[in-house]
């Protein structure tokens, strides 16, 4: 009786063991959902701003060169793929690959087998309101800050453009240094890495 006794209560013990276990490998998640009825008020949206770049045409033909028809028909594309959640997850990725190098910037991770083109499910990035660095202007928190934001766009903007080979660090470590061997031609700017 005594053995089975025994036997039982570890054999529980060992199951809290495991449930402890696996709370401390839980993963805090954010979720966003497109909300019932977004699309719909975007295509009204949509459907309004296209009836008034027709009529402007229509009332003003000197302005053809401002292309407000050609214009719209961007920002409509643009707006529409704000709406598709399975197209931000893969963003998001995208972002990572490219940022993967700055310690002091993360982006959320998208849980693919949770996400769809309504539903976005990413890991839960904890951090501090932007108001909180802004209080003391000029300080020297704020100049660190201005400094990795400012590579941190430049990488983001000109990098998958326009330099799709990046150069190793080895080899090009910041600006106004000549490589040792010549890469292919494009772009050449790589981020220092600034301490906050």
């Amino acid at each position: 009786f005594v053995s089975r006794l025994r036997n039982s209560w570890l054999a529980k013990s060992e199951k809290v063991e495991r449930k402890e276990e696996e709370r401390e490998k839980e993963t805090p998640v954010a979720i966003k959902v497109l909300h019932p009825g977004t699309v719909q008020a975007m295509e009204r949206d949509m459907l309004l701003m296209r009836y008034a770049a027709y009529w402007m045409d229509w009332l003003h033909p000197d302005f053809h060169w401002v292309a407000l028809k050609e214009c719209f028909s961007e920002f409509s594309i643009v707006m529409r793929k704000q709406l598709d959640m399975e197209l931000e997850a893969y963003n998001l990725r995208r972002f990572q690959q490219i940022m993967g190098d700055y310690e002091n910037i993360k982006f959320p991770t998208p849980l693919f087998p949770y996400v769809t083109k309504r539903v976005l499910v990413e890991t839960f990035e904890p951090g501090s309101h932007i108001s909180r660095y802004m209080d003391n202007p000029g300080g020297q928190l704020q100049k660190n800050l201005a400094r990795i934001g400012t590579d941190a766009l430049l990488d983001m903007l000109f990098y998958p453009q326009l330099c799709p080979w990046r150069p190793p660090s080895w080899q090009y470590p910041g600006p106004g240094h000549t490589p040792a061997s010549p890469g292919p031609p494009g772009l050449w700017y790589r981020h220092q890495s600034h301490a906050l």
